[in-house]
């Protein structure tokens, strides 16, 4: 899967909370040291630059309390993957809603699941499995199933970041 750095917010502050300027200047609770603290120093630039207000990181332990910080109000938003924001919305239907940091704001794409160092005896197998879940279709229906279909990549890919070369 891919996935960019998204705000999750509470689906009633929609009016208030549902626009990406909203971040400008709003409370984010994210997990201390994670890529989420460090994509929000991005989209700080981007503040800066739209002529908005900075917004204030709430570090915090784990996700489960950055979620608890939104639903408490001590945080506007939960700063958390694409993937985690769409995980929360299906297992707490119209509970929230989130949005999902741009380019344009200095996100990048991330790439999730499996990393295998290449030389790993396992890492083949795992990379032909993943090519046979591809090219049966299983790949798009269990997506499509769990509503990850802006998450989806073309391809399976070993490593793709380590070396440039894709290991297929």
């Amino acid at each position: 899967m891919t996935t960019r750095t998204s705000y999750l917010y509470l689906a009633e502050r929609k009016d208030e909370l549902g626009s990406p300027e909203a971040v400008c200047g709003a409370r984010v609770a994210g997990v201390t040291g994670s890529v989420t603290e460090s994509q929000l120093e991005h989209y700080t630039e981007w503040c800066s630059k739209q002529g908005l207000g900075v917004p204030e990181f709430i570090g915090l332990e784990d996700t489960n309390s950055t979620i608890l910080a939104v639903q408490s109000d001590r945080a506007d938003y939960a700063g958390t993957t694409q993937t985690a924001a769409l995980d929360m919305q299906a297992q707490d239907p119209g509970t929230f809603e989130f949005i999902v940091q741009s380019d344009e704001q200095g996100a990048g794409v991330d790439q999730l699941a499996m990393f295998m160092p290449k030389d790993n005896e396992l890492a083949a197998p795992m990379l032909a499995a993943f090519e046979g879940i591809f090219e049966n279709g299983e790949y798009e229906r269990i997506m499509a199933e769990w509503g990850l279909d802006d998450v989806t990549v073309e391809k399976p890919v070993l490593n793709p970041m380590t070396t440039g070369d894709s290991g297929s």
